[in-house]
């Protein structure tokens, strides 16, 4: 049994040798650049550009909340507009359910 391993395991390694090479030397290229970017980070400036992102989200944030408390007043006011118009149209239509133009004109009919 081990015999056989042993040689499914080197016709494995001829038959395999150029996929493993090539991956072998594209993952030492990777970890090589990883390697060199974390060389040439500058600790100090990556903290004054986390600084200044953070900063920037406080400032968005704020303007977020504007925004957020203007919408509310606006539609506040829009359905305070909106119950204005209905109840004037409420208004106008009771009005407009007195006497037909038919009506008046049979109770003078030479006018």
């Amino acid at each position: 049994m081990r015999a056989v391993k042993r040689f499914l395991k080197s016709v494995g390694r001829v038959v395999f040798y150029p996929f493993l090479r090539f991956f072998d030397r594209r993952f030492a290229d990777v970890h090589q650049h990883l390697d060199n970017v974390g060389a040439d980070a500058d600790p100090d400036g990556l903290i004054a550009q986390v600084a200044r992102l953070r900063d920037e989200v406080t400032l968005l944030r704020a303007e977020v909340a504007a925004h957020a408390e203007l919408d509310l007043e606006l539609s506040a006011g829009l359905a305070r507009f909106a119950e204005q118009v209905t109840t004037r149209l409420e208004r106008a239509g009771a009005a407009s359910e007195g006497p037909t133009h038919d009506d008046v004109w049979a109770q003078h009919p030479g006018t």
